[in-house]
């Protein structure tokens, strides 16, 4: 039986489906410095969604698909941008249903509505198609790892190309989706929260603008292993003690690589638009929250031989840094958890090697326990 194409929709970008509210872009930019671009309110097409819902739950799944057909014009016509792409999203997933071996048609139709989508729709969009495409791998992984890099293959059509040429597309994709990035950071994501699926909403605030998500959609296939392909004549390294700078040293680096399919170089540089992007914030977690993330991302990929004592280094000195700002007990989270992992490696029968650790681990766990405390305190008498 073949996989269900339709999960490669539905899976991809949970900030986007399900949950669509009435959202109609009137996108507009006021003043003479940048401005938020925010979004006028209208009707939410709601009661058409309660019918389709109850069509498929019937099994009628094509008189579902007719029912998105009339959202879906009705939506390009009103430049609802939301109820657009969810309309989008049904009509492949119910064609999925009905037509038997519909891949490349899917990925024909998107890239059919990529040329006509108003701006942001169309970045989203282009995401969303990075991610279809490499779902198709995840699920059909056995036929690339058959395949060498093929030569005569159908451009048009995905199921014949090789891995190389796959991710080639695929980093296409995601580079098109933040083009405009100027445009996508003035776009608040409180404008869309109606329409965002988070596994934890208490974090939400730390992927602040639409930038910051399509950014980290982009990151999710950069940080995959299985993504990389065969080991080039000049590929990348991490190879700088400077990778392991502070936030304002780092987004100045100049990473340059003659290995374009490399992975780990696409996502260095999308750290530092990300990390140089929040470097200002007047409130500091999303910046927290990222810059751990790249100096995470640094020591599993860096070869060099202090890698870890750089890592502590730098953390520490965030901490300190940062010591005001409640969020930063993530950075005593991570300190703490450098300290326990090294010191499981602890062996008195064969060396003191990591001796001190547990002890450091305790300490920075004592640590943590007090910002917490103190975090505590000052929500309640604040």
């Amino acid at each position: 039986m073949k996989p269900k194409f339709f999960l490669l929709l539905i899976i991809p970008l949970a900030f986007l489906i399900l949950s669509f509210s009435n959202l109609i872009p009137g996108i507009r930019i006021m003043g003479n410095k940048p401005a938020k671009i925010t979004f006028n309110f209208g009707d939410d097409y709601k009661s058409a969604w309660e019918k389709v819902d109850s069509l498929e739950q019937q099994g009628l799944t094509r008189s579902a698909l007719e029912v998105v057909e009339e959202i879906y014009k009705a939506a390009k016509k009103d430049n609802n941008q939301p109820q657009f792409i969810k309309s989008i999203f049904y009509k492949l997933k119910y064609g999925n249903y009905i037509e038997e071996d519909s891949h490349v048609k899917i990925v024909n139709d998107v890239k059919a509505e990529i040329k006509v989508a108003p701006f942001p729709a169309n970045a989203i969009l282009e995401s969303i198609l990075a991610n279809i495409y490499w779902q198709y791998y995840q699920n059909n992984r056995w036929r690339f790892q058959q395949r060498t890099e093929t030569i005569n293959f159908d451009t048009e059509d995905f199921q014949t190309w090789d891995l190389a040429r796959l991710v080639r597309e695929i980093v296409k994709y995601y580079k098109a989706s933040l083009e405009k990035s100027d445009s996508l950071k003035r776009i608040s994501i409180k404008e869309f929260e109606d329409i965002l699926i988070y596994s934890n909403s208490d974090q939400a605030y730390l992927r602040p603008t639409l930038f910051d998500l399509l950014a980290n959609q982009a990151l999710t296939f950069y940080l995959n292993d299985e993504a990389s392909v065969t080991d080039p004549v000049y590929k990348f390294y991490l190879q700088k003690p400077e990778d392991f700078s502070a936030a304002e040293k780092f987004v100045k680096i100049n990473y340059h690589t003659k290995d374009s399919l490399s992975l780990k170089f696409h996502a260095i540089q999308l750290y530092q638009r990300l990390v140089e992007f929040h470097l200002d914030d007047d409130l500091k977690d999303a910046l927290i929250n990222v810059d751990l993330a790249r100096l995470n991302f640094v020591r599993s990929n860096s070869v060099l031989p202090e890698k870890d004592s750089l890592y502590i280094t730098s953390i520490t000195k965030m901490e300190e840094k940062f010591s005001d700002v409640p969020y930063s007990t993530m950075i005593s989270y991570n300190k703490a958890r450098y300290y326990y992992d090294e010191g499981q490696q602890y062996s008195p029968t064969v060396s003191d090697d990591h001796k001190w650790d547990i002890k450091l681990w305790r300490f920075a766990i004592l640590q943590l326990k007090s910002s917490l405390i103190h975090l505590v305190q000052v929500n309640v008498h604040g």
